[in-house]
């Protein structure tokens, strides 16, 4: 956890704290108010979704990937990109979140 939280990326969720209970552990990232992508998605119809804005989300994520594979130390899988770990703000800027799951590379 301590790793996770000193990663700082343009396109990644910053984790600013957690909680670790005897039954459950929460992680706590910085707010972003645009909501989850998956939710973005279904709350819009298919012909809204424009493909400049499509291809921006993806290289914003691809962003974050080049950089957890290739450039953080140590190395980072996080092993569970889906829609609903793409955060978005006002602007539509993406952001990985829930590294619950990553895996650290030696």
């Amino acid at each position: 956890i301590r790793t996770l939280g000193r990663i700082r990326h343009e396109n990644l969720a910053t984790l600013i704290g957690y909680h670790m209970g005897e039954k459950e552990t929460f992680l706590i990232y910085n707010y972003l108010p645009g909501g989850n992508l998956d939710c973005f998605i279904h709350k819009r119809s298919k012909k809204n979704l424009l493909w400049p804005l499509i291809r921006k989300i993806a290289l914003d994520i691809a962003n974050a990937l080049v950089y957890l594979h290739n450039d953080c130390v140590p190395h980072i899988v996080h092993w569970d990109v889906k829609p609903s770990n793409i955060l978005l703000d006002n602007e539509l800027n993406a952001y990985l979140s829930d590294f619950g799951l990553a895996g650290l590379l030696e």
